[in-house]
């Protein structure tokens, strides 16, 4: 706290110090909020398919053939958040107990974390032909290379 009994935060991304939910300098989110859902987006990094949360966040989303993998990294700070997280479907998130700790780190940092998981599976169906497409065109045909 500072004299005028304030919170003050001290943002892991960039260094500023902030009053905020989000960092004023880089826009690093430091305490739980709400999360407007219009910020959860299909997007792409590093040539690699899934969701950006926020511009901060993105869930890597892969599938093999049999199940539905999904790894939350924070691209601000550069690290993985979770490791892989195997499921038979998207829908698995919501109850599955290898997603445990992604809904943890989704409760951790907003304060609607439901409606943000749900948002998640929802995209991720959505977008289901194009991951497999992808996939798809990935793999060699007939002994091709």
């Amino acid at each position: 706290m500072d004299g005028s009994g304030k919170m003050r935060g001290i943002c892991p991304s960039c260094g500023a110090t902030a009053h905020s939910e989000k960092c004023p300098k880089c826009g690093y989110r430091l305490r739980k909020g709400n999360l407007p859902l219009n910020q959860i987006v299909f997007s792409e990094l590093n040539g690699v398919k899934g969701i950006s949360i926020e511009n901060q966040l993105f869930l890597v989303v892969d599938h093999d053939g049999k199940c539905w993998r999904f790894k939350l990294l924070d691209t601000m700070l550069n690290r993985q958040l979770t490791a892989w997280i195997v499921c038979r479907s998207p829908s698995d998130l919501k109850t599955s107990r290898a997603a445990l700790m992604l809904r943890n780190r989704l409760k951790e940092r907003y304060s609607n974390a439901l409606e943000t998981l749900e948002t998640l599976v929802i995209i991720v169906e959505n977008y289901a032909e194009e991951i497999l497409e992808r996939k798809e065109k990935a793999a060699p045909k007939n002994g091709q290379l």
